[in-house]
């Protein structure tokens, strides 16, 4: 036993959870953050921060960025050789060979929605439940975290899947059968979909970020699409 040192750090974090005046943070670097007294705190929550608070290469990057003499017109600026793009592009299938730069995932999921509609012709969207994928309204009704929680009614255009969690579901890997399930459940919702009308996208995390890091099972996004 580690006899618990008030000035420690554990013993704040700890303390956090019974403290109920509010933290204020004013600053953060890497993997850290530090409130109004300069006490750090390791950052366990802020998942957006994949590369650290402040990181000296965002930063730069930010700067020489922001110190560009440019305006914003309505006409194309020759930006010089597009470096990115190009490493970007050699990531990924040919196939993929065009790259449309938002601002933020909310932004993104918005821009899809709109391709996926328009390429289609469908306006249908099938989505994973619990889910979140951004601010804007548009985006909201593809979020089932959102209109749960703020008793929101779903948008008829929307249709939820199951969440393949083999932990907490309603199907665990104690089941050799729980993938199978998932799958079928999914399978209703799409055709439930169709019958409403075209589906247009169908949208979802690789990875269950929002409902707690819960990882699929390995075939189950490929047998989704399909």
């Amino acid at each position: 036993m580690v006899p618990f040192n008030p000035n420690s750090k554990s013993f704040r974090l700890q303390n956090l959870q019974k403290d109920h005046r509010p933290l204020k943070i004013v600053r953060a670097s890497h993997q850290y953050m530090y409130d109004n007294t300069n006490s750090e705190y390791i950052d366990c929550v802020n998942f957006v921060s994949h590369v650290g608070h402040c990181h000296p290469s965002v930063v730069r990057a930010a700067y020489l960025t922001n110190n560009l003499e440019a305006i914003t017109p309505g006409w194309d600026i020759d930006w010089g050789e597009p470096t990115y793009p190009q490493q970007l592009r050699h990531t990924l299938p040919e196939y993929l060979d065009t790259f449309l730069f938002c601002n933020s995932g909310s932004e993104a999921v918005d821009l899809s929605l709109q391709l996926s509609q328009l390429y289609t012709g469908g306006t249908e969207a099938v989505v994973t439940d619990n889910a979140f994928h951004g601010s804007i309204d548009s985006v909201h009704h593809l979020s089932p975290k959102v209109f749960k929680t703020n008793n929101i009614t779903k948008a008829d255009w929307v249709h939820i899947i199951p969440m393949p969690d083999l932990y907490r579901g309603e199907h665990r890997r104690e089941d050799p059968a729980a993938i199978d399930k998932y799958l079928a459940e999914a399978r209703e919702v799409v055709q439930g979909a169709r019958q409403a009308g075209k589906v247009a996208c169908f949208i979802s995390e690789p990875m269950l970020i929002i409902p707690g890091c819960i990882m699929p099972p390995s075939t189950w996004l490929q047998e989704v699409y399909k």
